[in-house]
């Protein structure tokens, strides 16, 4: 009779539990699928955060370009199928059975499930540990305590499974991280399906409002603009009143010296008059007394 080791032992117990077993084959393809749109959701996720971290700073100045369209950002048939069918996957890998209450209340993968999904990988690897009972205790703990779900499990699992090191060549820490790396792009997904719709709903919101903020800010660029404009024209009005001023005072001195030349030139006029007429009266007089003279000799 065949000697059964450890690890023999470890994976018979696990195929002796058909449930786990039948839930993995059942559920192999959908899984992957899952992974694939669920990976694709999460991109979409991380593109309305970016989209709304962006407009959350969005003070605009009237000088930039409009904010995006709000038409190209809302979710399309395909969009809204793939997050349903994400959805309906999610909620018949990850099922209320798996998990228990703790108590603080919160929901943990049942240690039988992680035994038993381990206890399965385990008989899987090439180089069986030295002691695959305390290898599996050893894992168990570490894995237990990370609060994985059930979608990191198996993902986790399955990628040790695909990969080429043996066993005799890993440690517990290089699991636990593969698990831990699996949990973190699970609750990204989670995140994606649940969060999606709700969070394009949110952009929209912000995209509407910073299209009226730009308007405004337009708005009032175009306000200073003309302000400036009056200002700039209003300034040459002034000065070109002050030039017209300047030139008027100019032509009015010019005619009043004009004036008092007229005024002078009239009066000499007259002064000449009278001093020729004083001149012949003078005339005269000697005259007459030049004749009187005459007489008297």
């Amino acid at each position: 009779m065949a000697k059964h080791t450890d690890l023999q032992v470890i994976t018979n117990n696990a195929a002796a539990l058909p449930a786990l077993a039948q839930k993995l084959f059942a559920d192999w393809k959908t899984f992957r699928l899952l992974m694939e749109q669920a990976d694709y959701l999460a991109d979409e996720y991380d593109k309305y955060g970016r989209i709304l971290d962006e407009l959350e700073n969005y003070e605009p100045t009237g000088h930039e370009s409009a904010p995006p369209s709000g038409d190209y950002l809302k979710l399309g048939g395909h969009l809204k199928k793939t997050l349903a069918r994400c959805g309906a996957w999610f909620d018949k890998i990850d099922t209320d059975d798996l998990y228990d209450i703790d108590e603080h209340g919160d929901r943990v993968l049942k240690k039988t499930i992680v035994a038993d999904r381990l206890g399965m990988m385990l008989s899987t690897l090439v180089g069986e540990p030295s002691n695959p009972k305390a290898a599996l205790a050893m894992m168990l703990q570490h894995i237990f305590a990370a609060e994985l779900s059930y979608p990191a499990l198996e993902s986790g699992c399955r990628e040790i499974e695909a990969g080429p090191k043996p066993f005799a060549h890993r440690n517990p820490g290089e699991f636990l991280k593969v698990f831990v790396a699996e949990e973190k792009r699970w609750r990204r997904r989670r995140d994606a399906i649940s969060g999606l719709e709700e969070l394009a709903e949110y952009v929209l919101t912000f995209i509407t409002q910073a299209q009226a903020r730009f308007a405004l800010a337009q708005a009032k660029r175009k306000a200073d603009s003309a302000a400036h404009g009056l200002s700039n024209a209003i300034s040459l009005l002034s000065r070109s009143e002050m030039t017209v001023g300047a030139k008027q005072k100019v032509v009015d001195a010019a005619n009043q010296e004009l004036e008092d030349a007229i005024a002078l030139r009239t009066r000499f006029k007259q002064q000449f008059t009278d001093a020729v007429a004083i001149k012949q009266a003078a005339d005269a007089a000697l005259a007459a007394l030049e004749q009187q003279g005459g007489k008297s000799t």
